[in-house]
């Protein structure tokens, strides 16, 4: 009898401990390991240079990037400052975020913008674009021959509609706020991003009812000193449109072509290079040469008038 009730005891102590064990993973708490997981990997970093190349899709239209970083404290707070640089039609692409403010050269005004940001969105620390209370704990699944925690994410925070590829003609219009949720799949071993699905409704400027699913996988992760880093990224889009017929499904579709999927490949890592602070002053961009110019409208000989009314384009 008194071993019976042992074995009991012992049973339940092992469920109670294994149930708490269960209970204590959340949304929250892989969120929180992720990020312990980052800082661990770059307490020794105090910069970082990657190159990378789009090798498929829209990726492949433009030429090598460039991103640096810089790790810096601002108001007590460790930031990463960034430079990004990327080449467009031969053209290079400044972007800079210097832990408060994002700088850029705008490519249709050539003029320097300045706009107040709290980070710049970044899939390595993809926590700072997530809203605690609208995630949720799925459990986990197998991805890759891995165990992968998989959250899910109840409405699309502004950070992570920023780190989407979507075009925004191929998008929701201005007039309609893009919804949905996402999933996301975390290493249960090393905490490192896997996978994401984004699910997005809207209306196009036509008036028709869209659904746009994007996943994005990140890869081939390498050691480089201290960080695991994904040599490979891609991105595929399928886009539902239950209100078109499919002629014009298939002629959307042949519009965004290059748009439905890609491929970004890196091609080097440096860490700790020293790099200098000017490469993060965003007062030192310059304005430059429009690199999209809008058409001029024709003036009118002397005595026309347009009807009232009449618009003119660019107006």
């Amino acid at each position: 009898m008194k071993r019976n009730a042992m074995i009991v005891m012992v049973g339940g102590l092992i469920f109670c401990l294994t149930g708490a064990c269960l209970a204590k993973m959340s949304a929250q708490e892989v969120i929180n390991r992720m990020r312990q997981a980052y800082e661990q990997q770059m307490k020794e970093i105090d910069d970082l240079t990657m190159v990378t190349k789009g090798t498929g899709g829209v990726m492949a239209m433009m030429g090598a990037s460039t991103i640096y970083q810089k790790r810096a404290k601002i108001a007590g707070k460790t930031v990463y400052k960034t430079r990004t640089e990327v080449e467009l039609m031969g053209k290079p692409l400044v972007t800079i975020y210097d832990g408060e403010y994002q700088w850029s050269v705008d490519p249709v005004s050539g003029q320097v913008k300045k706009e107040k940001r709290d980070y710049t969105p970044d899939w390595t620390r993809i926590w700072e674009v997530l809203d605690p209370s609208q995630m949720h704990y799925l459990g986990t699944e197998k991805l890759e021959g891995e165990k992968a925690h998989v959250l899910k994410m109840d409405d699309l925070t502004e950070g992570i509609k920023r780190l989407s590829p979507l075009p925004p003609q191929a998008g929701p219009s201005k007039e309609e706020e893009w919804s949905g949720w996402a999933k996301m799949w975390i290493n249960a071993k090393n905490w490192v991003f896997m996978r994401m699905l984004m699910v997005m409704t809207g209306t196009s400027k036509e008036g028709k009812e869209m659904t746009n699913k994007i996943t994005w996988d990140f890869k081939d992760y390498r050691q480089v000193e201290t960080m695991l880093v994904p040599h490979q990224m891609t991105y595929k889009m399928e886009v539902g449109m239950p209100d078109v017929t499919p002629e014009e499904k298939e002629m959307m579709q042949a519009m965004m072509g290059a748009f439905m999927e890609g491929e970004m490949i890196v091609t080097k890592v440096e860490v700790n290079t020293g790099l200098p602070a000017d490469l993060f002053d965003g007062t030192k961009l310059e304005a430059g040469e429009p690199m999209f110019k809008m058409p001029q409208v024709p003036s009118l000989p002397e005595g026309i008038e347009l009807p009232p009314g009449t618009e003119i384009p660019g107006d």
